[in-house]
């Protein structure tokens, strides 16, 4: 019996996910998000009067982000 969620080319879940995903770069979703994340991310620093390099804004966002993305997926 062959699962649902098997990663072979005939998989039809993993065929919809490919193209989703392919989709959803087209429409730069990601960058979307990303360039919210950060506009998000510079409002906040501005509001609180914090300076920060680049890199430390980065790592910041990196890891607020991650923190996001893992609270999203458990809510799946």
């Amino acid at each position: 019996m062959t699962s649902r969620l098997d990663n072979s080319p005939d998989d039809p879940f993993k065929r919809l996910r490919d193209r989703l995903r392919l989709y959803m770069k087209e429409e730069m979703v990601g960058d979307k998000l990303l360039d919210l994340a950060k506009d998000s991310c510079n409002e906040f620093l501005r509001r609180e009067n914090i300076i920060l390099s680049r890199t430390e804004q980065s790592r910041l966002l990196r890891a607020v982000l991650q923190d996001i993305v893992d609270d999203m997926l458990n809510e799946l």
